[in-house]
């Protein structure tokens, strides 16, 4: 099931929102469907949405999009942060840990978004998922373009604390990359891919 679109290095869009156990990704995507066993924050994984890695991952739709769990766990709210990731962002406590790089992490955040509340939001009536318990790709909040910066989601382990500190990118925020997509990116050319911890 591909949404037919050139996208970087002529990457296509590819539907992951809940793919079929058989669906074949275009081997230029160097991504596979299973997410290294999590899902995809969007509904569609399109590698023109990759920003940066910092603490988290940041990724950037050119509209207000729909955010998914990436595992199962249960939601809560983030403390405020209204000079980074907003006062209404989430955090998950995961129901099993995510390892990865001989790191382990009992939680995900999802900072610049506003955790599902009961609106309806590009058409689609989101529950209330403060408190709850979700499951790997059901919807737990939204971007919006009032938020700086606009439809933006910085996905990363951590609670009201990203795990990641220091110099950019850092250690969990590549660890993040490589869990969603299978292998951490060079951003400076240099194919030096190192993070901090």
């Amino acid at each position: 099931m591909f949404i037919v679109h050139a996208q970087l290095s002529g990457c296509g869009k590819i539907d992951v929102g809940n793919p079929t156990a058989n669906q074949q990704v275009p081997a230029q995507c160097n991504a596979n469907t299973t997410n290294n066993g999590g899902k995809w924050p969007f509904k569609t994984k399109d590698p023109s949405t990759f920003r940066r890695a910092d603490q988290g991952w940041d990724l950037q739709g050119n509209s207000p999009q729909i955010i998914y769990a990436i595992a199962s766990g249960n939601i809560y709210k983030a403390n405020n942060d209204p000079q980074g990731f907003g006062n209404f962002y989430p955090y998950e406590k995961l129901d099993q840990p995510i390892t990865v790089n001989g790191h382990t992490y009992p939680t995900v955040y999802y900072g610049h978004i506003h955790y599902a509340d009961g609106s309806t939001q590009n058409g689609i009536k989101l529950a209330n998922v403060i408190g709850t318990h979700i499951n790997e790709g059901d919807a737990i909040g939204y971007t919006y373009p009032g938020n700086w910066p606009a439809n933006w989601l910085e996905i990363g382990f951590g609670d009201s604390v990203p795990a990641g500190s220091g110099a950019f990118p850092t250690g969990p925020g590549l660890d993040m990359e490589q869990y969603l997509y299978g292998k951490r990116l060079d951003y400076d050319g240099t194919g030096k891919v190192i993070g901090h911890y």
